[in-house]
């Protein structure tokens, strides 16, 4: 059995070779098979696989995909990559390179569920041929954890699409909500990246990944705010201000606010507790709106109607933009946002 762990701030979850795994991996195991990370000489025990879709006839008409390892990468010492190819007689199709890493037991941190869990990887999308001879073709990624128990799939990162470019880049560093990873479970983080060929074109492109890695930090049940992905109140602010509160907000009927509120999934298992009122004019100024309190579970939405008061509506009318309040609750964090919205 070979255990990957990377100690200091962050550990770095097992990958594992394909032998017989124990349920709970041991937080403190010396750092093994590196190159299930960094693919130095190898692909580390990744395995490949390729899909198609569309009306195009299987590796005669059309997109092709090749998965393979291949020397240099983001730090020189290999990288593991999809290679497409198109060919002018290619039919409207769907090719998709998948890899998916050797399974690891998953143990949070060090059999803790952990305040926070964080994907990283390097990419390098060589694709201008394929995509710049026309402007309907197009690229993508996907990064998912695949629980190995049940087929349950945990999105890390969503369908992406890929720009041309031939350097190396970080991803932006991807946080991923510990409440959604079951302690003791063997997952394998599987990248699938897509060539979506409409215009036939006669090129070749290829999309690189290396440094492939998925970390954890802290505890979240002994005293993180009950296992919630949300547990500082300034991550809490800048989710309210982006995502919870909306950008814009329309006056309907006679008098009454409408807007939609949501909660972000990081706040499993935790719902969102919003208190939400409109104001008159300024940031501060007094509240023209009824408030209401509501209960929203992590990653849905609800709809909420405010009664405006009576001496306000007038202004509403004619308000391009308007400052809403809102408190919100996860668990024990909880902040304050004022917020300019559009008025429709």
């Amino acid at each position: 059995m070979h255990i990957t762990k990377w100690l200091g701030a962050a550990i770095t979850v097992a990958l594992l070779a394909s032998t017989p795994m124990p349920a709970h991996a041991d937080a403190d195991a010396p750092a093994q098979n590196a190159a299930a990370h960094d693919f130095a000489g190898g692909p580390g025990g990744w395995s490949n696989a390729a899909e198609y879709q569309g009306l195009c006839v299987q590796s005669l008409q059309c997109p092709t995909v090749v998965n393979d390892w291949t020397g240099g990468g983001a730090d020189g010492n290999g990288y593991i990559r999809s290679q497409f190819a198109s060919l002018a007689v290619t039919v409207g199709g769907t090719a998709t390179g998948i890899w998916e890493s050797p399974a690891f037991a998953y143990d949070g941190n060090k059999g803790k569920t952990p305040a926070t869990a964080s994907f990283d990887m390097n990419l390098r999308s060589d694709v201008a041929d394929l995509l710049g001879a026309s402007q309907v073709n197009d690229s993508s990624f996907r990064v998912d954890l695949v629980d190995q128990s049940n087929g349950t799939q945990v999105s890390v990162v969503p369908v992406t699409d890929l720009k041309p470019s031939t350097s190396w880049t970080a991803i932006q560093s991807v946080s991923v909500n510990p409440a959604l990873l079951k302690l003791g479970h063997n997952y394998r983080i599987r990248i699938s990246t897509s060539y979506h060929s409409v215009a036939a074109v006669t090129a070749t492109g290829e999309v690189g990944y290396d440094n492939v890695r998925l970390t954890t930090a802290g505890q979240g049940d002994d005293g993180t705010n009950g296992g919630s992905g949300i547990t500082t109140r300034k991550q809490l602010r800048k989710l309210t201000k982006s995502y919870i509160l909306p950008g814009s907000a329309a006056l309907v009927g006679t008098n009454k606010l409408k807007m939609k509120l949501r909660c972000p999934a990081e706040a499993a298992p935790k719902p969102c507790k919003i208190q939400v009122q409109g104001l008159v004019k300024g940031k501060f100024s007094k509240a023209a709106t009824a408030r209401k309190i509501i209960t929203v579970k992590a990653g849905k939405a609800k709809v909420v109607k405010l009664r405006v008061k009576a001496k306000y509506v007038s202004v509403y009318r004619v308000a391009k933009k308007i400052w809403i309040k809102s408190t919100v609750r996860v668990g024990d964090v909880r902040v304050t946002v004022r917020k300019r919205v559009k008025l429709r």
